[in-house]
C-alpha cells in the first residue's frame, strides 16, 4: 500500500459476525436471515450514534469504519452487549485504502477479521495498537491482555490483543422499585414508633408543651388557736401564693384541709 497515496488514511475497524449458528437445514438459514436482519438494525444505530458506517468488503460478517480508537470500541461494547442475536466482535486500528464504492482494504481490516474470529460468543477483543491509541481514561483500564496473540496469518505477524470488560448495565426500574420499598418501610417504622410513644407517653407530652392543662390545688392556710391577727396573716398569706400562680396563668384550685 504506497504510504503517498491520497485515498490512504488512519481507521479505526469493527469487524462482527453472528455467533454459531447452524447451517444445515432450511429451517437454520430462515433463522440466519432473521438474525441478519436484526443486526443490521443494531448496526446502523451504532453507526448514528457514533459516527460511524458499515461499509462493503470481502470479510465474511459485516465490517464497520469508526474515526476513532474511543468511538470504535464504545460502539463495539454497544453492539457486543445487544439483543438477539449472539455476536462476536474484533477490533483494529491501522491505514486503509478507500476503494470505489465505498470499500476499505488493507492490512487493517484483514487483522479486524482475524480478530473477531479469535473472540467468543458474546466478547470483543481489540488490538494493541488500537488500545495505544486510547490514551488513558476509563477504556484503556477495561482492556485486559490475553495470554496469547493472534495469528494475522498471511496478512503480518501475530498481535497481542486485549478483551473489554463489560459495565454492569444497570437496572434503573428495579432500583427504583427497591428504593420505594426502602421509603415505605422506614414510614412504616416511622408511624409505629409514633403510635407506640403517643400511647405511653402522650399525656406527659401534651402536658409539657400546654402547662395550663396542670391544676395547682392551693389549700388555704388556717392558724388555729392563733387568734385573728394569726388567722388574718394565713389568709393574706394565701391569696398572695394565689396571686402569683395566677400571674403564671396556671388553673387554681382552692380547697381546705
Amino acid at each position: 500500500m504506497a504510504e503517498g497515496s491520497p485515498n490512504l488514511r488512519l481507521a479505526s475497524i469493527v469487524a462482527i459476525d453472528v455467533f454459531d449458528f447452524p447451517r444445515t437445514t432450511d429451517e437454520d438459514r430462515d433463522k440466519i436471515a432473521l438474525a441478519y436482519e436484526a443486526l443490521i438494525g443494531r448496526l446502523e444505530g451504532a453507526a448514528a450514534r457514533h459516527a460511524g458506517r458499515l461499509f462493503p468488503s470481502d470479510q465474511d460478517g459485516f465490517m464497520m469504519e469508526f474515526p476513532d480508537a474511543a468511538a470504535a470500541v464504545t460502539a463495539a461494547e454497544e453492539i457486543a452487549t445487544g439483543p438477539w442475536p449472539p455476536v462476536r466482535v474484533g477490533v483494529h486500528q491501522g491505514h486503509v485504502m478507500a476503494l470505489p464504492g465505498g470499500d476499505l482494504a488493507g492490512v487493517a481490516v484483514g487483522a479486524a477479521a482475524r480478530i473477531r474470529h479469535a473472540a467468543a460468543k458474546g466478547e470483543v477483543l481489540a488490538s494493541d495498537e488500537l488500545r495505544r491509541t486510547l490514551q488513558g481514561g476509563p477504556l484503556v483500564r477495561r482492556l485486559v491482555k490475553l495470554d496469547g496473540p493472534v495469528d494475522l496469518g498471511a496478512g503480518g505477524d501475530p498481535i497481542a490483543v486485549h478483551r473489554l470488560e463489560f459495565v454492569p448495565e444497570v437496572d434503573h426500574a428495579a432500583r427504583r422499585k427497591a428504593n420505594r420499598r426502602l421509603y415505605l418501610s422506614i414510614a412504616g417504622c416511622v408511624l409505629v414508633v409514633g403510635g407506640l410513644v403517643g400511647v405511653f407517653f402522650g399525656r406527659d407530652i401534651v402536658t409539657t408543651l400546654d402547662p395550663r392543662h396542670d391544676h395547682v390545688a392551693v389549700l388555704r392556710l388556717q392558724a388555729p388557736g392563733g387568734g385573728r391577727d394569726a388567722a388574718g396573716f394565713a389568709r393574706d398569706l394565701t391569696d398572695e401564693f394565689a396571686y402569683v400562680l395566677k400571674e403564671g396563668d396556671v388553673p387554681l384550685a382552692f380547697g381546705s384541709e
